[in-house]
């Protein structure tokens, strides 16, 4: 979120903040959320985000949002007059929302769904709702991996039976006398970079 991430585990929490230039950050207040679907202006507001990131030299044309975010978008009012004048009480479909977006600011929407679970078993979603995220095309970073601790006994022949599966998934199995069962553990240390994080704009739109 805004080009932070925070881990939390039972082994200690750990924050890693891209630096990502207040510029680049907007949070909306009052009538201008977009949760207000009468007197919010999305149109507007994303026109003026893109003007901005393009008075540095940066193109964003893609856009991240959610699900709950992009209706507010087909149920905005000022999105509907403006796409359907003569017809206000006409049903849109998403594709026909998207496509108007994107004529008039430039930018294409893609939603994002699904969740993921936290290490204490809880959902927590992919992507937030109220967030409105613009990109530039083309890569924004990339995924590293590093030694788990049960590679290093690999690496180091502690004696241990690891084996490496896929992208540097660590799986050992360990023999225990009492009572006689084999422990398996399973781990993968990985961390996202984010190159491209000085060419992306963060909106809390709600």
């Amino acid at each position: 979120d805004g080009g932070v991430i925070s881990i939390v585990s039972e082994d200690g929490d750990v924050v890693f903040d891209f630096g990502v230039s207040a510029a680049h950050k907007e949070v909306l207040s009052g009538t201008s959320k977009w949760s207000d679907t009468v007197n919010s202006n999305p149109i507007v507001d994303i026109i003026r985000w893109v003007r901005q990131m393009r008075t540095e030299g940066k193109i964003v044309n893609r856009a991240v949002l959610d699900t709950t975010t992009f209706g507010w978008l087909t149920a905005n009012e000022k999105i509907r007059a403006s796409a359907y004048p003569l017809n206000p009480n006409y049903i849109s479909s998403d594709e026909e929302i998207k496509s108007f977006i994107q004529t008039k600011t430039g930018v294409s929407l893609a939603v994002v769904n699904g969740s993921y679970k936290l290490e204490d078993g809880k959902e927590e979603p992919y992507f937030a709702s109220g967030k409105f995220t613009l990109i530039p095309t083309g890569t924004l970073g990339a995924t590293y991996y590093g030694t788990t601790p049960e590679e290093a006994d690999k690496m180091f022949n502690q004696g241990s039976n690891v084996a490496i599966v896929r992208t540097g998934i660590a799986v050992m199995t360990m023999k225990k006398d009492d009572p006689v069962t084999i422990q398996t553990k399973v781990s993968q240390l990985g961390m996202p970079s984010f190159e491209a994080a000085d060419d992306c704009f963060f909106a809390s739109v709600n």
